[in-house]
């Protein structure tokens, strides 16, 4: 799977660069999906949380399979998410290194709602004979009066847990963008990631 992120700024496209770091939580979270406990010798595979905690990963047998990242609404700690962090990325990453909160107070974002595809739908995919992709996109504001500066970025997504009927957070992608990217005061952008399969 290939992936690409592109910012938009105003309707125009002011950053295009690929996007290679999904993490080990999110191979976790894929072979957990394929699997019920039943299959399993050694009981659940584990997910770290963006707190470092290890839980239970959500198989088909015994836990509900509710696993999502989208989110129609402000909340910093589900979707695609920003931080100021500049450590090279590791596969074993569970969080970003410093996430810009949400908020409209200095150094904070305002991490708005989510547009999956053109019909916000996750079935909305772009089929071709030879490729799949599907994209979302954010839109984060900087509604303080000073600029503020990302490097890094990363999606967050939510486990829920039928056992203590609890959401756990855990991050499945950290990129470090290629060079640091400002959000003047008072602006809004598009953050856009783009994943295909192609044969």
């Amino acid at each position: 799977m290939k992936g690409r992120l592109r910012i938009y700024e105003r309707g125009q496209c002011i950053r295009d660069e690929p996007l290679n770091s999904l993490v080990e939580n999110f191979l976790r979270m894929m072979r957990a999906s394929l699997l019920s406990q039943n299959n399993l010798e050694t009981g659940h595979d584990t997910l770290k949380t963006i707190d470092g905690a290890d839980i239970d990963a959500p198989d088909t047998h015994t836990d509900h399979p509710y696993f999502e990242w989208w989110w129609d609404g402000a909340e910093e700690l589900r979707g695609i998410v920003l931080g100021t962090g500049t450590t090279p990325v590791s596969i074993s990453d569970f969080k970003l290194e410093s996430i810009i909160e949400h908020g409209d107070t200095p150094g904070k974002l305002w991490y708005g709602h989510h547009i999956v595809g053109e019909k916000n739908r996750f079935d909305d995919f772009i089929v071709s004979p030879m490729k799949v992709e599907w994209s979302a996109k954010r839109i984060i504001e900087n509604r303080t009066t000073s600029d503020i500066t990302a490097n890094e970025v990363g999606i967050y997504a939510i486990k829920y847990s039928n056992a203590n009927d609890k959401d756990y957070t855990v991050m499945i992608l950290r990129d470090v963008l290629t060079a640091p990217l400002t959000i003047q005061a008072g602006r809004t952008i598009e953050v856009e990631v783009l994943f295909w399969i192609e044969v």
